[in-house]
């Protein structure tokens, strides 16, 4: 399923910056043509006319004020209890992947924990630091928590944000796209101190609060380095400007003050400098399908496998797309095919069953079982989940017409989740290709899915919380961590700088040195 940090329902105070927006753009037109010099004996029409404007920017400020009152309320220790109580309550009774990596005791005891250092009065945003630990500590990937819709709409709004996107390798922060105007850093640069604080603290915290599937760290990686600039927010708030500690190449370092960036600057800037970026949907590149410069390898890109994103995001269709997909591999004879579900956070099980039939060659097994928990024994951890009727766990033959046969290489990554290890499961579990590149973020053998979004009914913090799980084969087996690729091949800063891909590089050769 596919998701970004920060979820919201487009009401409150989006609606008024974009009613903002538009009375600027009237108010400037105003402003350019000169307001008559006989205004004051404007017609009652003309003069109302000419006050919308202020009238706009008025009701602007109001919303304003209002959602910062929200976002900045204290909620007392009762109201925080019911919020525990709350979203303790909906994970016993409905997550079926709760005791997947924790024993049944979990839950009580790290809730019971939290009450008992429970203050007198918490704001939402410090409520959310110490809560969004369960996310992490449950270790099921479809289990997230964020901010308050009317919150999160309130900072991509009202808000700056940390005007940069960060890369982190495992050891030390970097920069990898600059968004400020004020003082021009090198992508590439390591960042040392964030306001004071040491960069591998601040990534350590967050790192700390991010979901993923059992033991798996890309996941979590992945999303911080596509999104710092969000978990920065959530945790360490919103300063109009950052301090930043850097190291530049020659060892030196400098202190440079950054302004912070409104997320629609962020997101223009981001496009204008960086338009090959990945963050940034394409029209008709949701699905695309290429050639290596001699046509000898087709390159199958998938970015996505919700029907609703490919839709509104890049006005495609999933199965009419995957048929003439297909249609034109087989037409063009090449006899080697790259699967690149790198970023591709999953969506829709059918989507994925429709391409595995056009890649399989032999009949295979999608799904092994699914499970939901019982309401007869919700609470214990060996008899709480029961078997249900779940699509796709019988025998799958390869699509009668235009599967391909040839020699095929799959690339993941940290961002592959979900649907996408779903897939990925199945090739490697058949040995049908090369998996090539960076442990995936979703697990092979179980996940969680179908999640239903809940509100605290308090602070209004988000909730999604798992009611199905997928069991895609024997759980016995389950390793913990994602698909391991037979090839690994991790994401290195400079090469997404200068917009090299050795993973691809890896998967056109190995598949070159196969058909030999």
């Amino acid at each position: 399923m596919k998701r970004s940090p920060v979820k919201t329902n487009g009401a409150g105070p989006e609606e008024s910056l974009a009613l903002f927006l538009f009375c600027n753009a009237t108010f400037g037109c105003c402003l350019c043509e000169g307001i008559p010099s006989d205004f004051p004996f404007l017609s009652m029409r003309s003069r109302i006319f000419l006050l919308i404007p202020l009238v706009c920017l008025l009701h602007y400020s109001l919303q304003a004020q209002v959602a910062a009152s929200i976002t900045n309320r204290e909620y007392t220790r009762l109201e925080i209890l019911e919020d525990l109580d709350f979203l303790e309550q909906h994970l016993t009774e409905k997550h079926p992947g709760l005791y997947e990596y924790a024993d049944s005791g979990f839950v009580v005891r790290w809730m019971d924990s939290l009450r008992q250092a429970l203050p007198e009065k918490l704001s939402e945003q410090q409520l959310y630091a110490d809560i969004s630990r369960l996310c992490h500590l449950i270790g099921d990937g479809h289990t997230m928590l964020f901010p308050s819709s009317t919150t999160t709409a309130y900072y991509n709004a009202y808000e700056l944000f940390f005007p940069m996107r960060t890369f982190w390798d495992g050891e030390h922060l970097y920069t990898y796209m600059h968004y400020s105007d004020a003082d021009t850093i090198a992508d590439g640069t390591r960042i040392l101190y964030i306001n004071g604080i040491p960069a591998e603290e601040v990534v350590q915290f967050c790192l700390d609060r991010i979901t993923h599937d059992g033991y798996n760290k890309t996941y979590p990686v992945w999303v911080l380095n596509n999104w710092f600039a969000e978990f920065y927010g959530y945790f360490y708030g919103h300063p109009s400007s950052h301090t930043v500690v850097i190291q530049e190449d020659s060892g030196t370092t400098r202190t440079v003050i950054l302004e912070g960036v409104p997320k629609p600057s962020m997101i223009s800037k981001r496009q204008e400098l960086y338009p090959q970026n990945d963050l940034d949907p394409e029209a008709g590149k949701g699905i695309t399908l290429q050639f290596s410069n001699d046509s000898s390898v087709a390159i199958l890109t998938i970015r996505d496998f919700h029907n609703k994103v490919l839709r509104r995001d890049y006005g495609q269709y999933f199965k009419g797309e995957i048929r003439e997909i297909f249609e034109e591999i087989e037409a063009s004879g090449t006899k080697r095919l790259v699967l690149d579900l790198r970023n591709n956070q999953g969506g829709e099980i059918r989507n994925g069953y429709l391409l595995l039939r056009y890649i399989m060659n032999e009949p295979f097994y999608m799904m092994y079982s699914y499970n939901m928990v019982s309401s007869k024994f919700p609470k214990r951890s060996q008899m709480r989940l029961k078997d249900v009727a779940g699509p796709y766990t019988g025998l799958a033959d390869p699509a009668d017409r235009h599967a391909f046969t040839g020699q095929l290489a799959v690339l993941v990554n940290g961002g592959s989740f979900s649907n996408s290890a779903i897939v990925t499961s199945v090739i490697d579990r058949y040995q049908r290709g090369i998996v090539v590149g960076e442990e995936t973020g979703g697990n092979g053998y179980i996940i969680s899915g179908d999640s239903r979004m809940l509100h605290l009914p308090n602070t209004g913090i988000v909730a999604y919380i798992p009611r199905r799980q997928y069991v895609i084969q024997d759980p016995a087996g389950n390793n913990r961590r994602g698909i391991i690729p037979e090839f690994q091949i991790s994401p290195e800063l400079q090469d997404l700088i200068k917009g090299n891909d050795p993973a691809m590089q890896k998967a056109i050769e190995l598949l070159s040195a196969a058909v030999q």
